[in-house]
């Protein structure tokens, strides 16, 4: 009898292993250019979040589920001219 392959482990599960589940896009001193930033990615079907904190606006994508994922998505935020993002645990 052949083995059965183990199912893949729920995206939510998996993303909770990976230190660093998140691209952080940019920080922005102003909202403004955070908005703008976030409208570039949604435009491009990526879905981020703009998070105020202490006079500054930070864009972040995610979780992803797997470093596959990350370094897809990473890719495709870079080649939208965010050349600076890289990975973040939040």
């Amino acid at each position: 009898r052949p083995e059965r392959a183990a199912a893949p482990a729920p995206a939510a599960e998996t993303a909770a292993t990976l230190s660093n589940p998140f691209v952080q896009v940019g920080l922005f001193s102003l909202e403004e250019n955070a908005e703008d930033a976030a409208s570039t990615l949604r435009e491009a079907g990526i879905v981020p979040t703009v998070m105020p904190g202490e006079g500054r606006w930070r864009v972040v994508v995610g979780p992803m589920a797997s470093p596959d994922d990350q370094a897809a998505l990473l890719g495709r935020i870079r080649s939208l001219g965010f050349s600076d993002a890289f990975l973040s645990p939040n």
